[in-house]
């Protein structure tokens, strides 16, 4: 079957403190995007990856690629006004495939071998998306009242999720909503069946500038 890959390279770098994109930040003299490109590239080399930016971000990036020597091959696709319209910017330049990953830019702590049981999964079922159960106590607090929630149905969801190319193109003739935070309540609201399966502990969204430091000293182990 035929895979594609579209990477959602919108995130900025307030929350971390950066006066760049969190994903063109450096992580042992490559940018963070390097990393996750890599992992998709050394799982296939013959995957097609869709790499969707701000287009006031391309040009940044081009030069990124160039003074870092980033040779992995990737199609630049330019984003839209959300993360919707930039990932239904992405699945309008594939031409053919069977399933689509979609995964976050800041999220380069993922390995050959989840990417292909997500995809496995994916072709078998229609659909992959990784959760994580929660270890602590869940609290739901408002101002005037609070109480805790049963932990063993609630679960923090990542990236990549994979789906049938169909499914996908079919749940993005919807219209776009703020509602809707990721792909996978998209296609649920199309009206096909989500598969859930185990995520990675350390798959982490960088968001804050702990997060950094944590992706980058695994990612030294990594490479030691």
């Amino acid at each position: 079957m035929k895979k594609a890959v579209i990477i959602a390279g919108g995130g900025s770098g307030k929350r971390m403190g950066l006066e760049i994109p969190k994903q063109f930040a450096l992580i042992g003299g490559k940018p963070v995007l390097y990393y996750t490109l890599k992992v998709f590239y050394e799982y296939d080399a013959n995957v097609p990856i869709f790499l969707v930016l701000p287009a006031d971000h391309i040009e940044h990036w081009r030069k990124l690629v160039d003074e870092h020597k980033v040779a992995i091959p990737h199609t630049i696709v330019q984003g839209g006004e959300t993360r919707y319209h930039s990932v239904k910017n992405g699945l309008s330049v594939i031409e053919q495939s069977d399933v689509v990953a979609i995964h976050d830019a800041v999220r380069p702590l993922i390995n050959a071998a989840f990417l292909d049981k997500l995809f496995q999964v994916a072709m078998e079922n229609g659909s992959a998306v990784p959760v994580i159960s929660m270890v602590d106590t869940i609290r739901f607090i408002e101002p005037s009242k609070n109480h805790v929630l049963d932990r063993s149905h609630i679960y923090a969801v990542q990236t990549p999720q994979v789906f049938r190319f169909d499914w996908l193109k079919n749940a993005y003739h919807k219209s776009y909503s703020k509602e809707i935070t990721d792909d996978a309540m998209l296609v649920e609201q199309a009206g096909y069946r989500l598969t859930f399966t185990d995520g990675l502990k350390y798959n982490i969204k960088l968001t804050t500038p702990e997060d950094l430091l944590i992706v980058e000293s695994i990612i030294k182990l990594q490479n030691s």
